[in-house]
């Protein structure tokens, strides 16, 4: 198949031709994992599961699930395929804002195939050949002296360093002069509110991409406001780079059928199309460090439904957020912060930031900016909202003009300090 076809041709397939390459490639890559990384083929043989096994996506559950910490213990000649050399290869690292980073090894042709894909992802947005790009991105290697990195592809891309000072960062942004800006939707957020505070400040992008976070209506809304421009949210990994994107209809996150494997499961068994519960990815074109049924822990549901737009590529519906955010009760009854979040938004008209930590199961401290937004009332209010679901809770409310981020760059809304506890114990 052409990379003309890769690139363009494969989202608008009918579903059957689309599961015919999905399932060709995917006893391509078993085939060469199980040949080629030790670790594969180790755990193929303690399942007694066979190459020929595995004939498409619904076989998938006969392997066990992998996750970050499997991984993690292996040294690299179990995991990386023996054709490699690993000198030779391009290193990413995953943020580790929920723990330990992990190292993602890719060849040329693995990079090759994620900037096509990539390359796809622009054009279904309206980007052209060449309009100029700006990541705002956090190094692994946190140099915050390399403010800028350029690079040209088939699109100018600028790399700017998120750790540099909010106005250096507007200030390149203004000499470039992006069509298109893509950040974390918080980094995002403050830029547009020191633009909105600045009215002389002439920044017109075209399109603002979002990923790496969860991007909330409200969040998109004042993007859309302050920058006059569509604002498109990815559904992106480290290990995987664009698993899924929205199209113009925004009903959802097309995935990229042809190049990753998405399950939902819970409790290592798969559901159906419409529940909710762990994302698990298998990559289609990493052969260096194949990943297959690699536990993201992240939340979703796949939609029981295509999209309007006439893509074959089906939609994962929503993208609820981390494993992690999860409330550990007292009971042992596990509770999605969204429960929680939702009191703290609703009820603070004027809210841009907040975080709330549970330090233990009825001691919590909420973040807030800007500082002085809640009274008393409020208070009072969002005590009893909490009180609903856990008993004798306590809140700490601290004001903040600026909530810093975390060591990954990334912004978390919600950290369990239960939750951290557990993994070191």
């Amino acid at each position: 198949m052409s990379l003309i076809n890769y690139i363009f041709k494969n989202q608008w397939l009918p579903a059957d031709k689309l599961q015919e390459i999905q399932n060709k490639r995917l006893k391509k890559l078993i085939n060469y994992a199980y040949n080629n990384v030790p670790y594969y083929q180790r755990l193929f043989k303690e399942n007694d599961i066979m190459p020929n096994d595995i004939n498409s996506s619904y076989d998938l559950k006969k392997i066990p699930i992998t996750t970050k910490s499997d991984i993690q213990k292996l040294s690299l000649d179990q995991i990386i395929s023996k054709n490699i050399r690993i000198k030779n290869c391009n290193v990413q690292r995953t943020s580790g804002s929920t723990g330990k980073p992990l190292n993602i090894y890719l060849s040329k042709r693995d990079e090759i195939f994620r900037s096509l894909i990539d390359f796809r992802s622009y054009l279904s947005m309206g980007c052209r050949l060449f309009d100029k790009l700006v990541l705002i991105r956090t190094p692994a290697l946190k140099l915050i002296k390399v403010e800028v990195e350029d690079k040209l592809t088939y699109i100018f891309k600028r790399t700017i360093s998120g750790y540099i000072p909010l106005k250096r960062q507007i200030d390149l942004l203004k000499e470039f002069n992006p069509h298109i800006i893509w950040a974390f939707p918080n980094n995002l957020k403050l830029i547009a509110r020191f633009i909105s505070e600045k009215e002389e400040i002439y920044l017109k992008p075209k399109i603002i991409f979002s990923s790496g976070e969860i991007l909330n209506n409200r969040t998109r809304n004042f993007l859309e406001r302050v920058f006059n421009a569509e604002v498109y949210d990815f559904y992106t990994s480290t290990e995987f780079s664009t698993i899924a994107l929205e199209c113009k209809k925004h009903d959802g996150y097309h995935i990229n059928f042809d190049s990753v494997i998405v399950e939902i499961t819970k409790d290592g068994k798969k559901l159906n199309n419409g529940e909710e519960g762990e994302i698990i990815c298998t990559n289609l074109i990493n052969y260096t460090m194949p990943l297959i049924r690699y536990n993201l822990e992240d939340i979703g549901v796949i939609s029981e439904k295509l999209c309007e737009c006439g893509r074959s590529f089906p939609l994962l519906k929503k993208i609820i957020g981390r494993c992690d955010d999860m409330l550990i009760l007292r009971n042992g009854t596990n509770l999605h912060n969204n429960v929680l979040s939702v009191y703290v938004y609703n009820n603070i008209p004027g809210l841009f930031q907040f975080k709330l930590i549970q330090e233990d199961f009825e001691k919590f401290k909420l973040f807030y900016s800007p500082k002085g937004i809640i009274n008393n009332d409020l208070k009072i209010q969002i005590q009893n909202n909490f009180q609903k679901h856990i008993n004798n809770v306590q809140i700490d409310f601290i004001g903040l003009d600026n909530i810093p981020k975390d060591k990954s760059g990334k912004f978390r809304k919600f950290i369990s300090l239960i939750q951290e506890k557990d993994k070191k114990s």
